[in-house]
């Protein structure tokens, strides 16, 4: 399980670099540690739940070290700077604020301008779907 470190210095290459969970807590930014691993043609179940400021991330199944297992880590994403956590200006997130560029060829596109919020995305179901069948 990742979350995007805010923090973290930006490449050209993957962008943000990565916080993992890993041995029941978070790991340093940028360090790549698995807790287990999948195994082919098996369907896992994740959730992501969020709450204030705060995500569960969750995911069960059947897995290659710990066989029938589920795994969750809560994460406070104010206070790692989980890129982008901060929904609306009442969610402090001047801690941050990172001014810098994306990329040093686009100076317009800071990686977290201050005052800048992410509201969480929704989707809305705007018609109705039927099918009808025939049978001749």
């Amino acid at each position: 399980m990742l979350a995007v470190d805010g923090r973290g210095p930006v490449s050209t290459l993957v962008g943000k670099p990565f916080l993992p969970f890993a041995g029941w807590t978070w790991q340093p930014s940028d360090t790549v540690r698995a807790v287990d691993a999948f195994l082919p043609d098996t369907w896992y179940r994740v959730t992501v739940e969020r709450f204030d400021a705060r995500f569960t991330l969750e995911i069960s199944d059947r897995f290659r070290y710990g066989g029938e297992a589920t795994y969750a880590a809560t994460i406070d994403a104010a206070q790692h700077c989980v890129w982008h956590f901060n929904r609306s200006a009442s969610e402090d997130a001047t801690s941050c604020v990172d001014e810098t560029p994306f990329d040093p060829l686009l100076p317009e596109f800071p990686q977290w301008p201050a005052g800048a919020t992410w509201p969480d995305w929704t989707r809305t179901r705007t018609s109705t779907w039927t099918t009808s069948s025939t049978t001749t």
